[in-house]
């Protein structure tokens, strides 16, 4: 078998272990994974040691605000770039982070194929934000009608 070259190096940071292992098997084949955190502490501590392209970081990573993490990233790491992964999605979080550099956003709904995408659009210094999933679905007309109720 062929080695192929991982060009994109990641650190992933997130406190659920199994989540951790479902994002290395999505992703090991992909990208280069330089570094697993399941803290703030030690994410900054993993960066020290090694400086990936891209951090992957929960959004309720403990030990730290996510505002505070970004603004040290970008003063201690400039270079590298940062997703966030959120149970749902929050406009008002989002907006903040946005401000603070982040340049991804996406919800733990996401498949592996968009997610993959997603970290080689950042890498590539593009923005990928994701939509909440009410976003993509058509209008409905509500005409107030109710169908098919049982009576109670």
């Amino acid at each position: 078998m062929e080695h192929i070259k991982k060009s994109i190096s990641l650190v992933l940071a997130d406190n659920h272990p199994l989540f951790l292992e479902g994002l290395i098997s999505v992703l090991q084949y992909e990208f280069s994974i330089k570094g697993i955190a399941r803290n703030g502490d030690a994410l900054f501590t993993s960066l020290e040691v090694n400086v990936p392209d891209v951090a992957i970081i929960d959004l309720k990573v403990p030990c730290m605000d996510l505002i505070n993490i970004a603004n040290q990233i970008g003063v201690r790491f400039p270079t590298l770039k940062i997703i966030l992964f959120s149970y749902k999605h929050d406009e008002f979080a989002l907006e903040q982070f946005k401000l603070a550099g982040v340049k991804g956003y996406v919800t733990k709904e996401i498949s592996g194929p968009d997610l993959i995408e997603k970290i080689r659009k950042v890498a590539n210094g593009e923005t990928a934000f994701s939509l909440p999933e009410a976003s993509l679905t058509l209008p409905v007309k509500n005409d107030n009608k109710l169908y098919n109720l049982s009576e109670r």
